[in-house]
């Protein structure tokens, strides 16, 4: 195996660093996909929320969170739940009315 050595200043070198590690970073982020589905089980939404898991069930109810069975569970969208947060349609519920 040949050496070869190169004299360089330190101005290239960074240079030539920033450039590797910029397509090594393009690279990974082409590799892995762009978006991934996280889901949540029902406890470990309520435990999110801050909430019962009977307020989860009425939230359910009301078409707040809409859960997804995979596998035979219950889970929640984990970007679905955020979305809520940030519209706030939590609090819109706290006004909920019991007929008798």
């Amino acid at each position: 195996m040949a050496q070869i050595i190169l004299q360089i200043n330190d101005d290239d070198f960074r240079r030539i660093i920033r450039e590797e590690i910029s397509a090594i970073n393009t690279k990974s982020d082409n590799d892995s996909p762009k978006h991934s589905i996280r889901y949540l089980t029902r406890s470990e939404t309520a435990a999110f929320i801050h909430v019962s898991k009977v307020t989860l069930a009425k939230y359910q109810r009301l078409g707040i969170l809409v859960p997804k069975k995979i596998g035979g569970r219950v889970l929640y969208d984990y970007d679905n739940i955020i979305e809520c947060i940030k519209s706030k349609q939590f609090r819109k519920t706290n006004s909920f009315k019991y007929s008798s």
